[in-house]
């Protein structure tokens, strides 16, 4: 929260005075620019340069100072959920913004040549920009969306999720995929224990290792060989993202030989060992394409109930049919209602591969963003570089 308003300071507030310093660069200097000129024995463009690299300069470097400060505090201290990777691509985006406002400012200068006409159409095109953008199919691009979409980028899109457990005769360890709230995970009640399957067991104390993002169950009593299985519910990230519901679940077996079990039969080891993984996601209004790494298994690649949808993050859904495609390797879920203005994520469980190897669970989810990090490099980076080079251009071409 602290730096999405930040950020938003200084595309809402922060903006005007940024209009003003950079529409009222070569105008009021109308009169004197000739001899500005040949006092200071530089050429045009040597002019209208230093213009742009002072304002530009001046503007970001103060920008850099409070975004960074904001962000340094946010990330160091506040119990946020976002990460060093969102915070600088969120704070880099919001830089280009304010680059192209400067360029705009400087072009609008050297073309009305009058700082009240100059100020005045770049406020106009600012605060009225989202029609603009929506005719040119980038509303994304208007500052209004922007501050919309400032939270969704600056927050970490990863749920957690419980990737491996271990155990002991007297104790159970949790792995989990990202640090996890303490209070939340410290929680003995959060955790389902059953070994063997239908035999509930209760911890007594639960302890979480921030360093290695796991939690120690104790006070347990397991017999050597069999399996425990662990259901994780209600854990938290700092943020406050719940457990991905789609992987919630470890088994692992307590080192010995359980008396009740006999001694298995030697077989030969499988061949394949590689756990299948996502490695890309599609979508559409109404359809997800998830491509996987290795060729599947047909019966769990089409069965629904291995694929959680999530539109945004956190909100399920189910897809009501799911094809594979063994030459493409790929997975189409269809008959979603799915809105891609915002995130779409999508977790495997259970889906394995020809040789029988589950999807693992580092590389079972994916999120599809229409809008991403390049996309406003591209939409906000290009312009600003266009417009520095016209007024370049302009201020060439006009009469001092």
């Amino acid at each position: 929260m602290l730096v999405t308003t930040t950020l938003a300071s200084f595309l809402v507030v922060w903006s005007t005075l940024i209009i003003v310093l950079s529409a009222g660069s070569v105008a009021p200097e109308a009169d004197i620019i000739s001899d500005s000129i040949l006092s200071r024995a530089c050429t045009r463009s040597q002019f209208i340069v230093a213009k742009l690299i002072s304002r530009a300069g001046v503007i970001l470097a103060v920008y850099a100072v409070g975004a960074g400060l904001t962000g340094f505090v946010a990330y160091r201290y506040a119990a946020t959920d976002v990460t060093l990777q969102t915070l600088l691509t969120s704070i880099g985006i919001v830089g280009l913004a304010v680059l192209l406002l400067v360029a705009l400012g400087v072009l609008f200068s050297v073309v009305f040549n009058n700082t009240v006409v100059s100020v005045v159409a770049l406020l106009l095109l600012w605060y009225v920009a989202s029609p603009i953008f929506s005719f040119l199919g980038a509303d994304y691009l208007s500052p209004a969306s922007l501050i919309r979409n400032l939270p969704a980028m600056l927050k970490d899109p990863q749920a957690p999720q419980v990737v491996q457990c271990s155990a002991t005769e007297t104790s159970v360890s949790i792995a989990f995929s990202k640090h996890v709230d303490p209070r939340s995970a410290e929680d003995p009640s959060a955790y389902s224990i059953e070994s063997p399957t239908g035999v509930s067991h209760q911890a007594e104390t639960a302890a979480y290792d921030r360093p290695r993002t796991t939690v120690t169950l104790s006070g347990l009593s397991f017999t050597p060989g069999e399996k425990v299985t662990v259901t994780v519910r209600g854990v938290t990230d700092p943020g406050g993202t719940t457990i991905s519901a789609a992987s919630d679940t470890a088994t692992c077996t307590v080192p010995g030989v359980s008396p009740r079990t006999e001694a298995p039969k030697s077989a030969k080891p499988p061949h394949d060992r590689t756990a299948p993984r996502l490695t890309a996601l599609e979508a559409t209004q109404s359809s997800l394409r998830a491509t996987f790494s290795e060729p599947l298994d047909l019966k769990s690649a089409e069965d629904t109930a291995h694929y959680v949808v999530e539109n945004p993050v956190g909100n399920r859904q189910s897809a009501r049919a799911a094809t594979y495609r063994s030459d493409t390797r790929t997975v189409l879920l269809s008959g979603l209602n799915l809105d891609l203005a915002v995130p779409v994520k999508l977790t495997v469980t259970d889906v394995r591969d020809t040789a029988g190897n589950p999807v693992s669970v580092r590389g079972n989810s994916l999120i599809h963003a229409e809008v991403t990090a390049w996309k406003y490099v591209l939409g906000f980076g290009l312009p600003a570089v266009c417009a520095a080079l016209l007024a370049v251009v302009w201020f060439n071409r006009r009469d001092l």
